[in-house]
């Protein structure tokens, strides 16, 4: 097995992302939606801190820690995270006049988190890239392929006109952990 290095993705089977994830990232709780890699996430930030930690984090190093909360009504983080999130890139940026601020972000690669370093403006802590266990064969094409063959057919049942552009693309993908998540 690979032992993960910290802050680097560039070994084989430590990360996917193309975008460095950084040892140190800000943490951003979330109240029940889950993302994952490759996946998107809209969500509305309000409050100070919050849209304080997007803005730094959009302007500066452009990752952050995603974190789903056990009990999203308690407001105590250090406990009540789970260990294991993903690191995030906000994809897309809108201000509302209230204050509010609507986000998308895109999934990087699942991370874990070591230790909460910082708590004020916002929390920061030292993430770990997990690494995908991924093992090319026989198998894991007969499984891309029948996932392949399934969007396909689903694709068409709900879109049958434009729907041979889309299935060109999707065979582009190479990338089995892409049809996973």
């Amino acid at each position: 097995m690979v032992e993960p290095q910290l802050g680097s993705i560039t070994q084989p089977g430590v990360g996917t992302s193309e975008l460095p994830i950084p040892e140190l990232l800000p943490i951003l709780p979330g109240e029940s939606a889950v993302l994952f890699p490759f996946g998107v996430l809209p969500l509305s930030i309000k409050g100070e801190k919050w849209t304080r930690l997007i803005n730094e984090t959009v302007t500066g190093q452009r990752v952050l820690g995603y974190f789903v909360k056990r009990e999203p009504e308690r407001e105590g983080v250090l406990d009540n995270i789970y260990e294991v999130g993903v690191a995030a890139s906000v994809a897309r940026l809108l201000r509302l006049p209230d204050g509010t601020v609507q986000v998308l972000l895109q999934g990087l690669d699942r991370i874990r988190l070591l230790q909460l370093t910082e708590t004020e403006p916002y929390r920061r802590g030292r993430v770990q890239v997990v690494p995908e266990d991924v093992t090319a064969g026989p198998e894991l094409e007969a499984l891309r392929r029948t996932v392949l063959d399934m969007f396909q057919r689903k694709y068409y049942e709900s879109r049958p006109r434009g729907w041979l552009h889309r299935l060109r693309k999707t065979r582009r993908i190479r990338d089995a952990l892409r049809y996973v998540w």
